[in-house]
């Protein structure tokens, strides 16, 4: 288990360098495009990264509290960014409109990501009210 929680750091780790790439892209590689494609690529961007950070956050907190939980959001937020940025990218870069079709999934994959978490702090919350408790 200890081997999937240091392969969601690195994984966050790594689509945190790539968002970097891919908004360094869309800043200087892409000037010749129109404005809807700069603003859609720096978008796609933008969700990559913030949802990379989100990931390397999770899978940190996944590493110190054994939550399934926790697990399950890093796999969602992987998922999202899978979907949902790369889906962008492959449209825009290489024009291919089938892959577009999992941006919406991606999008539910990060609401999904973002929304697991809480079945951890209902379990912590639980354990720390009965800890309270007077016996």
């Amino acid at each position: 288990m200890k081997k999937a929680k240091l392969f969601a750091i690195a994984f966050a780790l790594f689509n945190g360098m790539v968002a970097v790439v891919a908004s360094a892209l869309a800043s200087h590689a892409l000037g010749h495009q129109s404005q809807a494609y700069q603003v859609a690529f720096d978008m796609a961007a933008r969700m990559h990264l913030i949802h990379s950070l989100l990931m390397l956050v999770i899978a940190r907190w996944w590493l110190a509290q054994p939550c399934a939980s926790l697990g399950l959001s890093s796999l969602f937020l992987g998922l999202g960014i899978l979907c949902f940025s790369f889906s962008i990218y492959s449209k825009l870069l290489i024009a291919d409109s089938f892959l577009s079709r999992l941006t919406p999934l991606g999008g539910l994959f990060f609401m999904a990501g973002w929304l697991s978490p809480l079945l951890c702090l209902i379990d912590l919350w639980r354990h720390a009210r009965s800890s309270a408790s007077p016996s």
